[in-house]
């Protein structure tokens, strides 16, 4: 009997390499002579679970979200963790610095999960708080696994060939999308955060508390 092997979607590699390299370059950040304390405890504040001295955590899962929130959403002077990272440092390595352009182009928005390709490894997401365009996430865990119709919040970095997630989502029942948006314009109203986009995360953050499913991922 013969076997074959089933081919690679396009661009399937690069974003293996991509997603490879970007557990890489979070290490290089966090270990960065940039990173301080200061950074953590900020972030921490910011998303509301600080408690004197202590972060307080609802489940494990919460690490990855307040992980993404410090490298990407949380400002100090101005710029974010990686904004800083990428204005101290030159990186000789072509792929290394095509991953943190993206991570620089990056965006967060509620998505509606329209379409799933579990041979193409991607699912299409209709932004539901935006006019864009819906795109095709690429990505090799949730389109094995998520449902159609789900709701995600989740953070997208836009590259060449594909889009990809930052591997942190909070996913919401499609019946809930009224109430969750009418959560989130209540916080966001509440909230006093200058920068929209740290905004929107703790808003969303918060939902997820409240309304959002669980998600096991990565």
């Amino acid at each position: 009997m013969w076997s074959f092997r089933s081919k690679e979607p396009e661009g399937f590699k690069t974003y293996k390499k991509y997603r490879q390299i970007s557990n890489e370059l979070v290490t290089q950040v966090m270990q960065s002579a940039i990173m301080g304390p200061e950074w953590i405890t900020g972030a921490a504040k910011e998303i509301g679970i600080l408690r004197g001295k202590a972060i307080e955590l609802e489940d494990e899962g919460e690490n990855i979200a307040i992980m993404d929130f410090l490298l990407h959403d949380y400002r100090r002077d101005g710029k974010t963790l990686v904004e800083t990272y990428a204005a101290t440092v030159s990186l000789e390595n072509p792929e290394q610095q095509a991953v943190l352009d993206g991570w620089l182009r990056g965006y967060t928005s509620l998505f509606r999960v329209a379409e799933i390709s579990a041979a193409e490894r991607t699912l299409t997401l209709e932004d539901l708080l935006t006019a864009r365009e819906p795109i095709a996430l690429m990505d090799q865990n949730m389109s094995q696994s998520t449902v159609s119709g789900l709701l995600l919040f989740t953070r997208v970095f836009p590259y060449e060939r594909f889009n990809m997630s930052s591997g942190n989502s909070f996913a919401f029942d499609a019946e809930n999308e009224k109430p969750l948006l009418r959560k989130v314009k209540s916080l966001n109203q509440k909230l006093k955060i200058a920068h929209e986009s740290s905004r929107r995360f703790v808003c969303f953050f918060k939902a997820n508390r409240i309304l959002g499913l669980s998600v096991g991922y990565r």
